[in-house]
């Protein structure tokens, strides 16, 4: 599309822009919930509704065939939440809940729990108690790490507040929040109270014992969301996929109405456009992105997996995936699968002058939005939507703050306009969008690279045969392709594995820890060793519960079911070595096995790469 082309298209897409039809999908996705509070989670008849709506947009749009298609989920449905304080004052708190969490009403005595570490809980008996705990990321990355040592020392109920500020969460005194939580029926139910009202509590606390009332309805059963298909020519071998999810925690707006609205006006634009593509467009709006299962550690990105699993995607040239979009502060956030690397800035340097918001983008791929599952299918995948540490998501994700009054009309326009012209230009390329190329480039200048099975070599010798002539068809490229992308990529070794890593920087990393840990147990410092040794993934908050809750968690996301299964880092268990090097019996020999473990780990993920590199290096399809 040359300059001229480019302006009149943004101009077009400026005067035919609606905020009206915009502000119409959200508000009505908002209306819908289980609970004066919200809440359209996967199942429930909000979500239905939601997914009933979508689909009758599309076909009122003119898309050719819309599908709505049934993904079996463990249904929560959110009715409402409180706790009644009974003496030595009454008081009535409005609280919200976390996804999973069974129902309770019950009566008991109110104890603070600080952190929720053992350092918080010595000395007290949380015996049939609802015990009140300061949620801080820094400490503990997930509630049900939290939930699991409260059951194991016998606590009735669990009521957070995000009483700390800074890091994950910022929430303002008046904001109560909500999420998916990796839950378990078994865990003591959990509510969420506002910090003012938390601080409230402290208060009574400091001077009488508190009495409460603790309730919290929900059902949870089996049951079905839907994700909506809709296909616009389907005559073509290649695909354009466009895709957002529409269940939410409380009403939503920005998370994620805003990517539905989005989807809807590409597809009226489309429509009214009367556009003739090349390609195939495909619009899929998502179940169970929030929350779906409570039968594996990863309860999020249902709809998508399904989708994935199910098979219908190896038609797809490029998913585009829509969530969190028009915030009114911050750029526009762009996240892209490597493969598409110069693609992608070829297209961001053409559109740049167009976006006053601004666009804040990266290449590396994170495990919290639907594109994650498509990129481990090997798919060539960009996000738009929220990105960084914009303040969006310190103060009003996942929370009752979410509305509509967030979203920029100017913002949503140009993510709009540059989404529409991202697919003009995919449709009109003569060639695949994804590079082989690009790929191995971004490995080799990844600064942190194993020397074990000479990986460098096999990766130079790659980038040389493509340079030397070594030629693919359109189906082989993109194979070949697929198969680097999915190898490339696996569930981060941390816990919730919310930063993504190429898999071997994280195994360098632990067996650097690993090692340095054996140095200073030969120089006779455990304290140094235990410090190094909190440093790797799961033992930034092991040390801190109790040996029954470490390995609950441990055995849970060492052996996921469900969609994590092949997908995760290959975690090890350290828990014997932490107790060892704590009552001082560790020794440098102690940490052999461990190391060894690490490079066996390391060596069979990267055969599995090496193993595309050879066929690259052979000249695979050359003509």
């Amino acid at each position: 599309m040359m300059r001229m082309e480019l302006q009149s298209l943004y101009n077009s897409i400026k005067k035919w822009y609606s905020a009206e039809y915009t502000q119409d999908i959200i508000r009505y996705l908002c209306s819908l919930g289980s609970s004066e509070l919200g809440f359209r989670l996967a199942g429930t008849d909000a979500e239905h509704e939601a997914a009933s709506y979508i689909k009758t947009e599309l076909e009122r749009l003119g898309v050719d065939k819309v599908e709505l298609k049934e993904v079996y989920v463990d249904r929560w449905i959110f009715k409402e939440a409180s706790l009644r304080i009974l003496s030595p004052n009454e008081l009535f708190i409005v609280a919200s809940s976390y996804a999973g969490s069974p129902p309770g009403n019950f009566i008991g005595e109110i104890v603070f729990g600080g952190k929720g570490d053992l350092s918080s809980l010595d000395n007290l008996d949380l015996d049939d108690k609802i015990v009140l705990i300061d949620m801080d990321y820094k400490v503990f990355p997930s509630i049900n790490i939290i939930a699991k040592e409260m059951m194991v020392r016998g606590a009735k109920g669990i009521v957070l507040s995000h009483l700390t500020r800074g890091g994950y969460a910022s929430l303002r005194d008046d904001t109560l929040y909500a999420s998916d939580g990796d839950y378990s029926i078994e865990f003591p139910p959990i509510i969420h109270i506002r910090r003012r009202d938390a601080i409230s509590i402290l208060r009574l606390l400091e001077n009488s014992d508190v009495e409460a009332e603790f309730k919290l309805d929900v059902d949870i059963g089996r049951g079905y969301g839907y994700n909506v298909i809709g296909y616009l020519n389907n005559n073509s071998e290649d695909t354009i996929c466009i895709g957002a999810h529409h269940d939410a925690h409380f009403r939503g707006a920005i998370d994620n109405a805003s990517g539905v609205a989005l989807l809807l006006n590409i597809a009226r634009y489309v429509a009214e456009s009367n556009i003739g593509y090349n390609q195939n467009i495909r619009f899929i709006s998502f179940t169970a992105e929030e929350y779906g299962r409570l039968d594996t550690p990863f309860d999020f990105l249902i709809g998508s997996y399904d989708y994935i699993n199910s098979g219908d995607y190896r038609d797809i040239s490029l998913y585009i995936n829509l969530d969190v979009v028009g915030y009114k502060d911050g750029p526009i956030g762009i996240v892209s699968s490597p493969d598409i690397k110069s693609f992608i800035l070829d297209y961001l340097i053409d559109i740049s002058r167009y976006l006053a918001s601004g666009v804040s983008f990266s290449f590396m791929p994170y495990s919290w939005i639907d594109m994650w599952n498509f990129i481990t299918a090997g798919i060539p995948s960009i996000h738009f939507g929220g990105r960084g540490n914009i303040s969006y998501y310190k103060t009003y994700y996942h929370t009752e703050l979410d509305t509509l009054e967030l979203l920029s009309h100017r913002k949503f326009m140009e993510t709009l306009f540059i989404v529409i012209h991202l697919i003009d230009r995919v449709d009109n390329s003569l060639s695949p969008i994804s590079s082989v190329m690009d790929l191995l480039f971004e490995i080799y200048n990844v600064k942190r690279k194993p020397n074990r099975l000479e990986f460098d070599d096999y990766i130079r010798k790659a980038i040389f045969s493509l340079l030397s002539g070594s030629s693919y068809n359109r189906r082989e490229a993109r194979d070949i392709n697929s198969a680097l992308l999915s190898s490339l990529f696996k569930m981060s070794g941390n816990y919730p594995p919310n930063n993504v890593k190429y898999f071997w920087i994280e195994y360098l990393d632990e067996i650097e820890y690993l090692s340095k840990i054996r140095e200073s147990l030969a120089a006779g410092d455990y304290k140094e060793a235990l410090k190094t040794l909190c440093s790797i993934n799961l033992f930034s908050w092991a040390s801190k519960v109790s040996k029954e809750t470490y390995h609950y968690i441990f055995r849970r996301i060492a052996e996921p079911l469900y969609w994590g299964s092949g997908k995760t880092h290959n975690y090890i268990d350290l828990y014997r070595l932490y107790e060892s090097i704590r009552d001082g019996r560790a020794s440098p020999s102690d940490l052999e096995i461990y190391i060894s473990d690490r490079y066996k780990s390391l060596d069979d993920e990267l055969k599995r790469i090496i193993s595309i590199l050879e066929l690259i290096i052979r000249g695979a399809g050359q003509k």
